[in-house]
């Protein structure tokens, strides 16, 4: 190895080590951090708890596929229901995967007043990955046999 290659190399390696030890040692962490004062709240103010259970599932792709297809010419592209048609999904009843399954082949076994129609032709992993998703969905709300 020729001396123009060794320092070159020497000074790549020496770099590189000094970039690492520095790195290494600027993170130092500060074992007695000043106290933060909480806010001031007034006595007259209200406080009300914050309450997230409006978060949704997300759709996987399989559902989704099966609802573009089945579901959204009546409940609508996001679920939300089209007046006079069909109702939101989100205030559905509460169900099994097996039960979503049983009704969405044929509504009327588990709820004889329903006027949706059996969704046809399809395999049961799509039965299964839609029924899924809405009872995950429907997870917080009443079971049909309380509403």
């Amino acid at each position: 190895m020729s001396k123009k290659n060794q320092f070159i190399f020497i000074l790549t390696v020496s770099t590189l080590l000094g970039s690492l030890f520095a790195c290494s040692t600027s993170s130092t962490v500060n074992t007695n951090p000043a106290p933060i004062a909480a806010p001031e709240i007034s006595s007259t103010a209200s406080i009300s708890p914050v309450i997230i259970n409006d978060v949704e599932p997300v759709m996987p792709e399989k559902a989704q596929s099966v609802y573009d297809q089945s579901c959204k010419s009546c409940h609508g592209p996001d679920g939300h229901g089209i007046n006079a048609v069909a109702p939101d999904l989100r205030s559905a009843s509460r169900r099994s995967i097996e039960d979503w399954v049983k009704y969405l082949k044929n509504p009327k076994s588990l709820q004889p007043e329903s006027k949706m129609p059996a969704i046809a032709n399809l395999e049961d992993k799509d039965y299964e990955a839609i029924a899924a998703y809405l009872a995950d969905l429907t997870q917080s709300n009443l079971p049909a046999s309380k509403k």
